[in-house]
Protein backbone atom coordinates (compact mmCIF):
# COMPACT_ATOMS: atom_id res chain seq x y z
CA UNK A 1 0.00 0.00 0.00
CA UNK A 2 1.50 3.35 -0.97
CA UNK A 3 2.02 5.79 1.73
CA UNK A 4 0.25 8.75 1.53
CA UNK A 5 3.10 11.92 1.65
CA UNK A 6 2.59 14.44 4.38
CA UNK A 7 2.44 18.47 3.34
CA UNK A 8 3.50 21.19 5.56
CA UNK A 9 1.76 23.59 3.06
CA UNK A 10 2.84 27.50 2.53
CA UNK A 11 1.61 30.16 4.33
CA UNK A 12 0.60 33.19 1.91
CA UNK A 13 -0.46 36.89 2.71
CA UNK A 14 -3.12 38.36 0.51
CA UNK A 15 -4.93 41.55 0.33
CA UNK A 16 -4.71 41.55 4.48
CA UNK A 17 -5.25 38.35 5.00
CA UNK A 18 -3.32 34.74 6.02
CA UNK A 19 -3.73 31.85 3.75
CA UNK A 20 -2.50 28.19 3.94
CA UNK A 21 -1.43 26.81 0.32
CA UNK A 22 -1.66 22.76 -0.17
CA UNK A 23 -2.28 20.68 -2.68
CA UNK A 24 -5.13 17.88 -2.69
CA UNK A 25 -6.16 14.90 -4.47
CA UNK A 26 -10.45 14.85 -5.43
CA UNK A 27 -13.13 14.22 -7.77
CA UNK A 28 -13.70 16.51 -10.82
CA UNK A 29 -16.11 15.85 -13.50
CA UNK A 30 -15.59 12.28 -12.03
CA UNK A 31 -11.82 12.28 -12.79
CA UNK A 32 -9.39 11.99 -10.14
CA UNK A 33 -6.61 14.90 -10.05
CA UNK A 34 -4.65 17.16 -8.22
CA UNK A 35 -5.44 20.33 -7.51
CA UNK A 36 -3.75 23.50 -5.86
CA UNK A 37 -6.18 24.46 -2.78
CA UNK A 38 -5.90 27.29 0.02
CA UNK A 39 -7.52 27.95 3.37
CA UNK A 40 -8.10 30.99 5.13
CA UNK A 41 -6.12 31.28 8.39
CA UNK A 42 -7.45 34.82 10.10
CA UNK A 43 -6.62 38.39 9.02
CA UNK A 44 -3.58 40.22 8.98
CA UNK A 45 -2.96 42.07 12.24
CA UNK A 46 0.37 43.08 12.36
CA UNK A 47 2.94 45.31 10.37
CA UNK A 48 5.61 43.08 9.69
CA UNK A 49 5.77 40.17 7.09
CA UNK A 50 6.72 37.37 9.34
CA UNK A 51 3.90 34.92 10.08
CA UNK A 52 2.71 35.32 13.94
CA UNK A 53 2.72 32.51 15.89
CA UNK A 54 -1.08 31.90 15.99
CA UNK A 55 -1.42 32.15 12.51
CA UNK A 56 1.49 29.32 11.70
CA UNK A 57 -0.38 27.14 14.79
CA UNK A 58 -3.85 27.24 13.10
CA UNK A 59 -1.93 26.22 9.61
CA UNK A 60 -0.18 23.53 11.93
CA UNK A 61 -3.69 22.39 13.07
CA UNK A 62 -5.40 22.58 9.99
CA UNK A 63 -2.67 20.26 7.74
CA UNK A 64 -3.20 18.06 10.60
CA UNK A 65 -6.43 16.82 9.00
CA UNK A 66 -5.33 17.44 5.27
CA UNK A 67 -2.66 14.64 5.77
CA UNK A 68 -4.30 12.62 8.59
CA UNK A 69 -7.69 12.60 6.67
CA UNK A 70 -9.45 9.23 6.80
CA UNK A 71 -11.03 9.80 3.62
CA UNK A 72 -9.85 8.40 0.57
CA UNK A 73 -8.34 10.76 -2.57
CA UNK A 74 -10.88 9.25 -4.86
CA UNK A 75 -13.73 10.76 -2.57
CA UNK A 76 -12.83 13.70 -2.06
CA UNK A 77 -15.72 15.95 -3.44
CA UNK A 78 -17.20 19.22 -3.36
CA UNK A 79 -20.27 19.50 -1.27
CA UNK A 80 -22.17 20.69 -4.51
CA UNK A 81 -20.67 17.55 -6.28
CA UNK A 82 -21.38 15.51 -3.67
CA UNK A 83 -25.34 16.67 -3.22
CA UNK A 84 -26.27 16.68 -6.92
CA UNK A 85 -24.31 13.58 -7.78
CA UNK A 86 -24.54 11.45 -5.07
CA UNK A 87 -26.99 12.14 -2.29
CA UNK A 88 -30.12 13.35 -3.94
CA UNK A 89 -30.05 10.68 -6.76
CA UNK A 90 -29.84 8.41 -3.75
CA UNK A 91 -33.27 10.16 -2.53
CA UNK A 92 -34.64 9.80 -5.61
CA UNK A 93 -34.61 5.80 -5.38
CA UNK A 94 -34.95 5.59 -1.81
CA UNK A 95 -37.66 8.14 -1.03
CA UNK A 96 -41.16 8.67 -2.17
CA UNK A 97 -41.28 11.09 -5.08
CA UNK A 98 -42.70 13.85 -2.58
CA UNK A 99 -39.55 13.68 -0.31
CA UNK A 100 -37.18 13.75 -3.25
CA UNK A 101 -39.05 16.57 -4.62
CA UNK A 102 -39.03 18.79 -0.94
CA UNK A 103 -34.95 18.26 -0.88
CA UNK A 104 -34.31 18.93 -4.49
CA UNK A 105 -36.36 22.34 -3.67
CA UNK A 106 -34.14 22.85 0.07
CA UNK A 107 -30.73 22.42 -1.69
CA UNK A 108 -31.84 24.81 -4.98
CA UNK A 109 -33.67 27.20 -3.18
CA UNK A 110 -31.76 27.82 0.33
CA UNK A 111 -28.39 25.61 0.51
CA UNK A 112 -27.02 25.64 -3.01
CA UNK A 113 -26.64 29.71 -2.99
CA UNK A 114 -24.94 29.96 0.37
CA UNK A 115 -22.40 27.17 -0.09
CA UNK A 116 -19.47 28.08 -1.82
CA UNK A 117 -19.47 26.03 -5.14
CA UNK A 118 -15.66 24.80 -4.14
CA UNK A 119 -16.16 24.02 -0.94
CA UNK A 120 -14.80 20.62 0.23
CA UNK A 121 -17.49 18.26 1.47
CA UNK A 122 -14.41 16.41 4.16
CA UNK A 123 -13.81 20.20 5.49
CA UNK A 124 -17.11 20.91 6.70
CA UNK A 125 -17.21 21.66 10.32
CA UNK A 126 -19.88 22.61 12.66
CA UNK A 127 -18.97 26.65 12.92
CA UNK A 128 -19.60 26.28 8.63
CA UNK A 129 -22.96 25.18 8.65
CA UNK A 130 -23.89 27.30 11.63
CA UNK A 131 -22.94 30.31 9.20
CA UNK A 132 -24.80 28.84 6.01
CA UNK A 133 -28.11 28.50 8.03
CA UNK A 134 -27.49 31.96 9.54
CA UNK A 135 -27.59 33.54 6.08
CA UNK A 136 -30.27 31.69 4.93
CA UNK A 137 -32.32 33.05 8.49
CA UNK A 138 -31.46 35.92 7.12
CA UNK A 139 -34.41 36.07 4.02
CA UNK A 140 -37.30 36.13 6.67
CA UNK A 141 -38.11 32.31 6.45
CA UNK A 142 -39.86 30.92 8.98
CA UNK A 143 -38.52 28.44 11.96
CA UNK A 144 -39.69 25.27 10.23
CA UNK A 145 -38.85 25.88 6.79
CA UNK A 146 -35.04 26.50 8.58
CA UNK A 147 -35.31 23.63 10.31
CA UNK A 148 -36.19 21.86 7.79
CA UNK A 149 -33.22 22.92 5.67
CA UNK A 150 -31.29 21.53 8.48
CA UNK A 151 -32.71 18.19 8.29
CA UNK A 152 -31.83 18.62 5.06
CA UNK A 153 -28.03 18.44 5.66
CA UNK A 154 -28.09 16.74 8.89
CA UNK A 155 -29.75 13.54 6.65
CA UNK A 156 -26.77 14.60 3.77
CA UNK A 157 -23.81 14.84 6.46
CA UNK A 158 -25.12 10.91 8.26
CA UNK A 159 -25.30 9.43 4.45
CA UNK A 160 -21.90 11.16 3.84
CA UNK A 161 -20.20 9.60 6.61
CA UNK A 162 -21.90 6.17 5.97
CA UNK A 163 -19.73 6.64 3.06
CA UNK A 164 -16.90 7.78 3.83
CA UNK A 165 -17.21 10.86 2.44
CA UNK A 166 -16.88 12.77 5.75
CA UNK A 167 -15.28 12.30 8.62
CA UNK A 168 -17.39 11.79 11.96
CA UNK A 169 -19.11 13.55 13.98
CA UNK A 170 -21.97 15.40 11.38
CA UNK A 171 -21.39 18.73 11.44
CA UNK A 172 -24.85 19.42 11.72
CA UNK A 173 -26.08 18.27 15.23
CA UNK A 174 -25.11 20.94 17.40
CA UNK A 175 -26.36 23.90 14.95
CA UNK A 176 -28.64 26.00 16.37
CA UNK A 177 -31.39 27.21 14.53
CA UNK A 178 -32.39 31.61 15.09
CA UNK A 179 -34.55 31.81 18.10
CA UNK A 180 -35.73 35.19 16.62
CA UNK A 181 -36.86 33.74 13.27
CA UNK A 182 -40.01 33.87 12.18
CA UNK A 183 -42.92 31.58 13.93
CA UNK A 184 -44.85 30.19 11.82
CA UNK A 185 -48.40 30.92 10.50
CA UNK A 186 -50.92 28.87 11.98
CA UNK A 187 -52.70 26.26 10.26
CA UNK A 188 -56.33 27.12 9.16
CA UNK A 189 -59.35 24.99 9.92
CA UNK A 190 -62.88 25.29 8.93
CA UNK A 191 -66.10 26.11 11.23
CA UNK A 192 -68.84 23.23 11.44
CA UNK A 193 -70.95 26.17 9.78
CA UNK A 194 -68.61 27.03 7.04
CA UNK A 195 -68.38 23.22 6.31
CA UNK A 196 -71.63 22.93 5.63
CA UNK A 197 -72.04 25.92 3.57
CA UNK A 198 -69.16 24.53 1.36
CA UNK A 199 -71.01 21.52 0.70
CA UNK A 200 -74.34 23.25 -0.16
CA UNK A 201 -72.28 25.27 -2.77
CA UNK A 202 -70.18 22.91 -4.53
CA UNK A 203 -71.37 20.58 -7.40
CA UNK A 204 -69.92 17.02 -7.75
CA UNK A 205 -67.76 15.36 -7.81
CA UNK A 206 -66.53 18.40 -5.42
CA UNK A 207 -68.73 17.64 -2.70
CA UNK A 208 -68.13 14.51 -2.19
CA UNK A 209 -64.40 14.84 -2.54
CA UNK A 210 -64.99 17.60 0.24
CA UNK A 211 -66.88 15.24 2.67
CA UNK A 212 -64.33 13.04 2.50
CA UNK A 213 -61.92 14.88 3.66
CA UNK A 214 -64.21 16.99 6.47
CA UNK A 215 -66.13 13.64 7.14
CA UNK A 216 -63.48 11.38 7.58
CA UNK A 217 -60.34 13.18 7.51
CA UNK A 218 -58.41 11.67 4.22
CA UNK A 219 -55.50 13.60 2.83
CA UNK A 220 -55.85 15.13 -0.24
CA UNK A 221 -53.60 12.41 -1.75
CA UNK A 222 -55.15 9.48 -0.30
CA UNK A 223 -58.63 10.82 -1.61
CA UNK A 224 -57.43 10.77 -5.00
CA UNK A 225 -55.75 7.78 -4.61
CA UNK A 226 -58.64 5.80 -3.42
CA UNK A 227 -60.51 3.01 -5.16
CA UNK A 228 -64.32 1.82 -4.72
CA UNK A 229 -63.05 -1.57 -3.49
CA UNK A 230 -61.55 0.08 -0.78
CA UNK A 231 -64.83 1.29 1.00
CA UNK A 232 -66.29 -1.45 2.35
CA UNK A 233 -67.82 -2.86 5.57
CA UNK A 234 -68.67 0.80 6.42
CA UNK A 235 -65.48 1.79 6.56
CA UNK A 236 -62.77 3.64 3.80
CA UNK A 237 -59.74 1.53 3.91
CA UNK A 238 -56.21 3.98 2.72
CA UNK A 239 -54.07 1.16 1.22
CA UNK A 240 -52.51 4.07 -0.89
CA UNK A 241 -51.80 7.91 -2.00
CA UNK A 242 -50.45 9.91 -4.95
CA UNK A 243 -47.19 11.58 -4.62
CA UNK A 244 -46.01 13.51 -7.02
CA UNK A 245 -48.21 11.77 -9.55
CA UNK A 246 -47.01 8.54 -8.54
CA UNK A 247 -49.12 5.90 -6.71
CA UNK A 248 -47.33 4.74 -3.45
CA UNK A 249 -47.89 3.28 0.07
CA UNK A 250 -49.51 5.39 2.35
CA UNK A 251 -47.33 8.50 4.54
CA UNK A 252 -46.92 5.92 7.23
CA UNK A 253 -47.44 3.16 9.28
CA UNK A 254 -50.09 4.70 11.26
CA UNK A 255 -51.93 6.31 8.31
CA UNK A 256 -52.69 2.51 6.06
CA UNK A 257 -56.11 1.81 8.53
CA UNK A 258 -59.48 2.26 8.24
CA UNK A 259 -61.69 5.00 8.56
CA UNK A 260 -65.50 4.51 10.11
CA UNK A 261 -68.20 6.43 7.51
CA UNK A 262 -70.46 8.07 9.13
CA UNK A 263 -74.03 8.05 7.47
CA UNK A 264 -74.17 11.66 6.23
CA UNK A 265 -70.89 10.47 4.07
CA UNK A 266 -72.17 7.33 3.11
CA UNK A 267 -75.40 8.63 1.69
CA UNK A 268 -72.91 11.02 -0.59
CA UNK A 269 -70.74 7.71 -1.04
CA UNK A 270 -73.68 5.92 -2.73
CA UNK A 271 -74.97 9.07 -4.74
CA UNK A 272 -71.33 9.40 -6.15
CA UNK A 273 -71.24 5.50 -6.86
CA UNK A 274 -74.34 5.98 -8.80
CA UNK A 275 -73.71 8.93 -10.83
CA UNK A 276 -70.12 7.45 -11.79
CA UNK A 277 -71.34 4.17 -12.91
CA UNK A 278 -74.18 5.41 -15.29
CA UNK A 279 -72.10 8.05 -16.38
CA UNK A 280 -69.40 5.02 -17.44
CA UNK A 281 -71.73 3.02 -19.10
CA UNK A 282 -72.77 5.90 -21.01
CA UNK A 283 -69.60 6.35 -22.22
CA UNK A 284 -68.43 2.74 -22.81
CA UNK A 285 -72.15 1.31 -23.19
CA UNK A 286 -70.12 -2.09 -24.44
CA UNK A 287 -67.99 -2.43 -21.46
CA UNK A 288 -69.84 -3.97 -18.64
CA UNK A 289 -68.26 -5.22 -15.23
CA UNK A 290 -65.70 -3.55 -13.01
CA UNK A 291 -62.94 -0.80 -15.10
CA UNK A 292 -59.33 -2.24 -14.91
CA UNK A 293 -58.38 0.84 -13.08
CA UNK A 294 -60.99 1.08 -10.24
CA UNK A 295 -60.55 4.68 -9.01
CA UNK A 296 -63.46 6.15 -7.26
CA UNK A 297 -62.88 9.78 -8.33
CA UNK A 298 -62.23 9.69 -12.68
CA UNK A 299 -62.51 11.75 -15.58
CA UNK A 300 -64.43 11.45 -18.30
CA UNK A 301 -62.08 8.57 -19.95
CA UNK A 302 -62.00 6.56 -17.22
CA UNK A 303 -58.58 8.00 -15.74
CA UNK A 304 -57.89 9.04 -12.40
CA UNK A 305 -58.82 12.69 -11.36
CA UNK A 306 -56.55 14.62 -10.18
CA UNK A 307 -57.70 16.77 -6.66
CA UNK A 308 -55.51 19.51 -8.31
CA UNK A 309 -58.47 19.68 -11.20
CA UNK A 310 -61.07 19.53 -8.73
CA UNK A 311 -59.94 22.41 -6.77
CA UNK A 312 -58.90 24.59 -9.87
CA UNK A 313 -62.15 24.01 -11.70
CA UNK A 314 -64.86 23.21 -9.24
CA UNK A 315 -64.10 24.12 -5.74
CA UNK A 316 -62.48 27.53 -6.33
CA UNK A 317 -65.16 28.75 -9.31
CA UNK A 318 -67.81 27.91 -6.33
CA UNK A 319 -66.51 29.78 -3.66
CA UNK A 320 -65.26 32.85 -5.57
CA UNK A 321 -68.33 34.43 -6.81
CA UNK A 322 -69.03 38.52 -7.32
CA UNK A 323 -71.35 39.64 -4.66
CA UNK A 324 -72.90 42.53 -7.55
CA UNK A 325 -74.03 39.45 -10.09
CA UNK A 326 -73.13 35.78 -8.39
CA UNK A 327 -70.93 34.72 -11.09
CA UNK A 328 -67.53 33.05 -10.85
CA UNK A 329 -64.66 35.08 -11.16
CA UNK A 330 -62.91 34.89 -14.03
CA UNK A 331 -64.19 34.10 -17.63
CA UNK A 332 -67.89 33.07 -16.45
CA UNK A 333 -67.55 37.01 -14.68
CA UNK A 334 -66.80 38.49 -18.05
CA UNK A 335 -70.09 37.52 -19.79
CA UNK A 336 -71.97 39.28 -17.18
CA UNK A 337 -74.30 42.12 -18.34
CA UNK A 338 -74.58 45.03 -16.09
CA UNK A 339 -72.17 44.26 -13.33
CA UNK A 340 -70.04 47.36 -12.33
CA UNK A 341 -67.15 44.86 -11.49
CA UNK A 342 -65.85 42.24 -9.74
CA UNK A 343 -66.26 42.30 -5.89
CA UNK A 344 -65.93 39.03 -4.07
CA UNK A 345 -68.61 38.32 -1.78
CA UNK A 346 -67.46 37.86 1.86
CA UNK A 347 -70.34 35.72 3.04
CA UNK A 348 -69.13 32.85 1.38
CA UNK A 349 -66.19 30.91 3.14
CA UNK A 350 -62.81 31.63 1.67
CA UNK A 351 -61.21 28.27 0.14
CA UNK A 352 -58.21 27.27 3.10
CA UNK A 353 -57.67 23.89 1.22
CA UNK A 354 -58.66 19.80 2.14
CA UNK A 355 -56.05 19.86 5.04
CA UNK A 356 -57.88 22.68 6.77
CA UNK A 357 -61.49 20.01 6.20
CA UNK A 358 -59.39 17.46 7.81
CA UNK A 359 -58.43 20.06 10.66
CA UNK A 360 -61.80 20.75 11.19
CA UNK A 361 -62.52 17.41 12.15
CA UNK A 362 -59.95 17.04 14.49
CA UNK A 363 -61.10 20.38 16.21
CA UNK A 364 -64.94 19.05 15.78
CA UNK A 365 -64.31 15.70 17.59
CA UNK A 366 -62.83 17.35 20.46
CA UNK A 367 -65.39 19.85 21.11
CA UNK A 368 -67.55 16.24 20.84
CA UNK A 369 -65.83 15.09 23.92
CA UNK A 370 -64.06 12.71 22.21
CA UNK A 371 -60.93 11.46 23.40
CA UNK A 372 -57.30 12.05 22.46
CA UNK A 373 -56.54 8.88 21.02
CA UNK A 374 -59.61 8.61 19.52
CA UNK A 375 -59.00 11.15 17.63
CA UNK A 376 -55.52 10.31 17.04
CA UNK A 377 -56.88 7.08 15.59
CA UNK A 378 -59.18 8.66 13.38
CA UNK A 379 -56.99 10.93 11.64
CA UNK A 380 -54.44 8.03 11.87
CA UNK A 381 -50.69 9.70 13.01
CA UNK A 382 -48.49 8.02 14.60
CA UNK A 383 -47.89 10.48 17.41
CA UNK A 384 -50.31 12.24 19.42
CA UNK A 385 -48.69 15.22 20.09
CA UNK A 386 -49.30 15.86 16.15
CA UNK A 387 -52.95 15.67 16.35
CA UNK A 388 -52.88 18.00 19.93
CA UNK A 389 -50.62 20.81 18.28
CA UNK A 390 -52.38 20.74 14.56
CA UNK A 391 -55.34 19.34 14.21
CA UNK A 392 -57.52 20.64 17.55
CA UNK A 393 -58.61 23.88 17.39
CA UNK A 394 -59.68 25.66 20.63
CA UNK A 395 -61.24 29.17 20.40
CA UNK A 396 -62.20 31.47 23.13
CA UNK A 397 -65.65 29.92 23.12
CA UNK A 398 -64.56 26.57 24.22
CA UNK A 399 -62.32 28.48 26.99
CA UNK A 400 -65.78 30.21 28.13
CA UNK A 401 -67.58 26.83 27.57
CA UNK A 402 -65.40 24.95 29.47
CA UNK A 403 -65.47 27.25 32.57
CA UNK A 404 -68.94 27.67 32.53
CA UNK A 405 -68.56 23.59 33.04
CA UNK A 406 -66.43 23.89 35.86
CA UNK A 407 -68.24 26.62 37.49
CA UNK A 408 -71.79 24.88 37.41
CA UNK A 409 -69.95 21.63 38.57
CA UNK A 410 -68.40 23.35 41.49
CA UNK A 411 -71.59 24.64 42.37
CA UNK A 412 -73.44 21.01 42.34
CA UNK A 413 -70.91 19.14 43.73
CA UNK A 414 -69.47 21.50 46.31
CA UNK A 415 -72.29 24.32 47.33
CA UNK A 416 -70.36 25.03 50.52
CA UNK A 417 -67.58 26.27 49.01
CA UNK A 418 -69.70 29.38 47.50
CA UNK A 419 -68.92 31.00 50.94
CA UNK A 420 -65.41 31.83 52.26
CA UNK A 421 -63.65 30.76 55.25
CA UNK A 422 -65.31 33.42 57.92
CA UNK A 423 -69.43 32.95 56.37
CA UNK A 424 -69.53 36.06 54.11
CA UNK A 425 -72.11 35.29 51.75
CA UNK A 426 -71.78 35.94 48.06
CA UNK A 427 -74.89 37.45 46.66
CA UNK A 428 -73.58 37.13 42.85
CA UNK A 429 -74.70 33.32 43.79
CA UNK A 430 -78.79 33.88 45.14
CA UNK A 431 -78.08 32.68 49.21
CA UNK A 432 -80.17 34.27 51.94
CA UNK A 433 -77.76 36.81 53.89
CA UNK A 434 -76.94 35.49 57.34
CA UNK A 435 -75.08 37.39 60.59
CA UNK A 436 -71.24 37.01 60.49
CA UNK A 437 -69.80 36.63 63.59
Amino acid sequence: MQRKRKQNGTIVCICGRWYLRFYEKLIVNGQLVRKRASHLLGPKVTRGKSVPDPIKQEAERFMLTINNSEVPPDQVVTVHEYMESVYLPWIDKSRKPATGYVYRLSWKSYLKPVIPANFILKDVRTRHVQTWLDQIGKNDLARNTISRTKAVLGGAFKRAIKLNYLSPPNPAHDVDINPQARKPVETPAYSEEEVADILSRLPEPAATVFSIAAYAGLRRSEIEALHWEDYHDGHLHVERNISAGVIVSPKSKASKAAVPVISALANKLEAHRFRAEAARLKAQPDQAGEPTENFMFTTSVGTRLPMANVIRRMIIPSLNRCRHCGHSEGKDHLKSINCPGYERDNSIPEWLGLHSARRSLGSRLYRLGIKDKQIQKVLRHSDLNTTLTYYVRVDDEDAQAAMDKLDSDIAQTAPGSLTDTEGTVTQAHGQTAKLVN
